[in-house]
C-alpha cells in the first residue's frame, strides 16, 4: 500500500502539471460541460412556468440541474478516446512497459481533474449558497455522507464502464463511435434531459435495469429530493452491483485484449 500511494502521488503531481500547463483548455473543456445542463435548465424553467410538471417547480428544477451538473463534473470519464488513440497508433506499448497497470495513470490523471474541479464548484456553490437560497440543500449528516458515497459509486462505475468501452479498441478501431452512441442513449437515461421521475414508465424501467441512472441521477436524487420518496438502500444495492459487473468486465477484457495487442515502433 505505501508503495501503491508513492506511485500514485508522482502519477498525480505529473498530471497537476498537465493540468496547469494546459490550463486554457482546461477552462473551455470545463464550461463546455456546463452548457447541457444549463440549457436544459432553461427548457424545463419555460415549459413549467409558474406551475409545476410531475411535482417539479422552477425551484425543484434549478436545484435539480445544478447538482445534475456538480455531479456530472464528478463523474465524467474520457478514457475511451485516450486508449483508442494510444492502441490504435501503438504508442500503449510505451504504458506496457512501465511497473504498474496503465489503468492506474488513468485513474490518478482523473483524481487530479475531479478535485481540481470539486473545488472549483465548491467555493462557486458556497458563495451562491449565500445569496440564492434556492440552490440551498436541506440534508442531514447522514444524507450528506450517504450522497456522497453515492457520487464516489457512480464516479467509478463511469469510469470503469468507459475504460471497458475504450478496451474495445483492441479488437476495433470503432470504439469511440459506439461510445458515442451509447452515451447519447445515456443522455437520456442518466437524467441529463430530465428527472427519471417525469419520464414514461417503461423508460423508467430500463434507467434503473441500466448502469446510467446509477452514474447520475440517483446521486442527484439523493441531494435533491426527500428521502422518502426514495428506495435508497435499493438504490445503493444496484450501484454495488454495477460495479462489479464493471470490473468483472474490466478484468476480462484486459486478459484478452493484451493477447490480441500488438504494435511496432510509436
Amino acid at each position: 500500500m505505501q508503495r501503491l500511494f508513492h506511485k500514485y502521488s508522482q502519477l498525480m503531481r505529473v498530471a497537476w502539471l498537465i493540468l496547469v500547463e494546459y490550463r486554457g483548455e482546461t477552462f473551455f473543456y470545463m464550461f463546455g460541460s456546463f452548457v447541457t445542463p444549463l440549457v436544459t435548465l432553461a427548457v424545463w424553467l419555460a415549459v413549467s412556468g409558474e406551475g409545476t410538471v410531475g411535482g417539479y417547480g422552477q425551484a425543484d428544477f434549478i436545484r435539480y440541474f445544478l447538482a445534475a451538473m456538480f455531479v456530472m463534473r464528478l463523474t465524467i470519464s474520457w478514457d475511451v478516446w485516450e486508449l483508442d488513440a494510444q492502441i490504435r497508433e501503438g504508442t500503449f506499448s510505451s504504458y506496457l512497459v512501465r511497473p504498474f497497470n496503465p489503468i492506474h495513470w488513468r485513474i490518478a490523471e482523473n483524481l487530479v481533474y475531479k478535485l481540481f474541479y470539486l473545488v472549483l464548484m465548491v467555493l462557486a456553490w458556497g458563495i451562491s449558497w449565500i445569496f440564492l437560497p434556492v440552490i440551498r440543500l436541506e440534508l442531514t449528516g447522514l444524507q450528506w455522507g450517504g450522497a456522497i458515497i453515492s457520487v464516489v459509486f457512480a464516479a467509478a462505475i463511469r469510469y470503469l464502464f468507459g475504460y471497458c468501452i475504450g478496451l474495445l479498441a483492441f479488437w476495433t478501431n470503432r470504439s469511440v463511435a459506439l461510445f458515442t452512441l451509447i452515451d447519447g442513449i445515456g443522455y437520456f437515461l442518466r437524467g441529463l434531459i430530465a428527472p427519471l421521475a417525469l419520464l414514461p414508465p417503461f423508460v423508467r424501467t430500463i434507467a434503473e435495469i441500466s448502469p446510467f441512472y446509477w452514474m447520475l441521477g440517483f446521486p442527484v436524487d439523493l441531494l435533491t429530493r426527500p428521502w422518502s420518496e426514495i428506495d435508497v438502500v435499493r438504490g445503493f444495492m444496484f450501484q454495488s452491483v454495477w460495479l462489479v459487473l464493471c470490473l468483472l468486465m474490466y478484468a476480462g477484457l484486459w486478459r484478452r485484449g493484451l493477447k490480441k495487442y500488438g504494435a511496432a515502433g510509436g
